[in-house]
């Protein structure tokens, strides 16, 4: 299989055509960034605005934004990564880019999904599959990536197989390898993530069975990974092999992780979870003068930017870090905070299970 780049490369060394070549460039600048390459993405992007920058080719300046937005993305700055995706997506559906105008309703809708915001998901949604998505991979391809994504985060293991499996197919299609290892890094990290919080809302534990089903995701997760020469979810499947080793009793090993991570510059969710299970980790083992002074940091700082689930899993963490010690207040404040967190993420479940009734993925993903 020809990776997608190597196509994006061989159509640029044959066509002179300067909308043929911003849209390639463009294509290609989207690709790096999403595998980690933000060097490599920011110098071509650069290109671009000096080739295309006061020339009238619509196309290139919406590819110029959207990959100056996914730059952001994988790097961990939202709020940039919003404004130009969001200005893309205007100006596309503005100037008719019938391409770039799916594409960027698929990539909105990723990103209102990772903001837990689920009507605004669908709204994104609706405009890609009532466009013209049946020829346009990419797009396709990163919608039924939210809708896998959307299913997991849910519950609804048989939807996200459904919506994963088109992915797939389209990926394999397109040659897309970033999106193949994507796929499989949603299944393990995302997945592992849902089961952890939905076991909390539900107060139905994890199995042996369904953690170790986790393990082998992000085990394949990591090879792939390691396979194709991508980096940008490293962190992430670290982070998630951290949680495994925790949840199965390997405390030692899994402190170990967190310490490593710990050492790198690590955004801030990121850093916020490492935290957290790092000081499970010294409790567990008997550290407790170094679990308190965990615990205390974490009561002192500024408000979490943690998504719903995650401040979920974080509270639980420190809870259970509180009842250790015997620290009978903070342990009745942490409570309460994951009282709170589990209401919270049942109501946004439910939002989220019945956005995703909309998108019978078995009809969208017959062709």
């Amino acid at each position: 299989m020809s990776s997608l780049l190597e196509r994006i490369e061989e159509r640029l060394e044959s066509s002179s055509s300067p909308r043929v070549r911003a849209e390639l460039l463009g294509e290609k600048a989207c690709y790096l960034a999403r595998g980690g390459e933000r060097d490599a993405a920011k110098a071509l992007v650069q290109d671009m605005r000096a080739e295309w920058g006061s020339a009238h080719i619509p196309d290139a300046m919406v590819w110029i934004m959207l990959a100056e937005g996914l730059i952001y993305y994988f790097s961990s700055s939202p709020r940039e990564s919003w404004d130009r995706i969001v200005r893309a997506q205007h100006l596309s559906a503005s100037l008719a880019l019938p391409r770039l105008a799916v594409l960027t309703s698929a990539w909105m809708a990723h990103l209102e999904f990772g903001r837990s915001n689920y009507l605004e998901m669908r709204r994104h949604l609706r405009n890609v599959f009532d466009g013209d998505w049946r020829t346009h991979d990419d797009a396709a391809l990163r919608a039924f990536l939210v809708l896998g994504d959307g299913s997991l985060n849910a519950g609804l293991n048989e939807l996200a197989r459904q919506s994963y499996e088109v992915a797939h197919r389209l990926a394999v299609r397109t040659g897309d390898r970033l999106a193949l290892a994507a796929i499989m890094y949603n299944r393990a990290v995302h997945g592992f993530n849902s089961l952890m919080a939905n076991g909390i809302v539900d107060a139905c534990p994890p199995s042996r069975e369904q953690l170790t089903r986790f393990a082998l995701e992000l085990e394949s997760a990591r090879h792939f990974e390691a396979l194709i020469g991508a980096s940008a979810f490293a962190q992430a499947l670290d982070l998630t092999r951290g949680r495994y080793l925790l949840a199965v009793g390997e405390v030692v090993e899994a402190s170990l992780i967190f310490r490593r991570l710990r050492l790198n510059q690590l955004p801030s969710p990121v850093a916020e979870m490492v935290s957290a299970y790092e000081v499970v980790c010294k409790v567990r083992i008997g550290d407790k003068e170094a679990a308190r002074m965990g615990l205390e940091a974490y009561l002192s700082q500024v408000p979490s930017s943690l998504d719903v689930d995650d401040f979920l899993l974080v509270n639980s963490a420190y809870a259970e870090v509180a009842c250790e010690l015997g620290l009978t207040r903070e342990a009745e404040i942490l409570s309460a905070a994951v009282e709170k967190s589990k209401s919270i993420y049942s109501e946004i479940r439910s939002e989220l299970i019945t956005v995703l009734n909309d998108f019978p993925v078995c009809d969208l993903g017959c062709s």
